[in-house]
């Protein structure tokens, strides 16, 4: 079954107009294009749930200039959510998707860290505690790393190069049994992505970037010891 909440509020950060969650949850297969028509906007995976049991990606579809959500899941506790920054202070140009797939130690760089953002924008098969991925800077660049045994396994990345001046801040990280939850940035000063995660694989198991009233919100569950769930914020100016 598919449930697409859109929340009626998209809010304006400083520099940014950060868009509503679209959420996939449940059981099916298909796409839902996002009702985001700027080209020069950047979407990127902000909940993952039980991703074990499908896949989630975004992609830009130049042919009606939007984004869309492409999704795949046999277990109604699935769920991956988006969200979408435009309007920034300057044209945002987004890179090609970055993926990596399959079993053992995987690294792919990305973009130079000190003009981009890079988040997720793929997920698919995390089976257990030995699949995970995480965005990380290494020197002077990005890089997408991952670990898993299982061949089917895949994160992807896409980085958003901006014009105008970044800052972003230390990662935010939740580990083990939950709930838990963190507070991350204000509002006005910037937007919040995913970027590390490990055993999102039972329909226990979930984490999300989230709005808490004036403030963006890392919120995790879990059942497992060695759950991992990662945030950055990128301040915009």
């Amino acid at each position: 079954m598919l449930l697409l909440w859109l929340l009626l509020n998209a809010v304006q950060g400083n520099g940014c107009v950060v868009s509503d969650e679209f959420v996939w949850s449940g059981v099916g297969r298909g796409q839902s294009f996002l009702p985001v028509r700027d080209p020069a906007s950047f979407c990127f995976l902000t909940s993952a749930r039980a991703w074990n049991y499908g896949s989630c990606g975004l992609r830009f579809d130049a042919l009606v200039s939007a984004w869309a959500l492409e999704f795949a899941a046999n277990l109604d506790a699935f769920q991956c959510g988006a969200r979408c920054v435009s309007n920034c202070s300057g044209p945002v140009r987004v890179t090609n998707e970055a993926r990596l797939r399959g079993k053992g130690r995987h690294e792919a760089a990305l973009a130079v860290a000190n003009q981009s953002v890079c988040a997720f924008t793929y997920g698919q098969a995390w089976y257990n505690d030995a699949e995970r991925c995480a965005i990380v800077t290494r020197g002077d660049y990005w890089v997408l790393a991952s670990a898993s045994e299982q061949s089917n396994f895949g994160c992807g990345s896409k980085c958003a190069v901006f014009e105008s001046g970044i800052s972003l801040t230390q990662q935010v990280l939740l580990t083990s049994y939950g709930p838990q939850t963190a507070s991350l940035l204000a509002v006005q000063e910037g937007f919040c992505f995913l970027s590390q995660g490990r055993s999102f694989f039972r329909g226990k198991e979930s984490c999300q970037v989230r709005l808490n009233g004036p403030f963006w919100e890392l919120a995790m569950d879990s059942g497992q010891g060695n759950f991992e769930c990662g945030a950055m914020c990128v301040r915009t100016s």
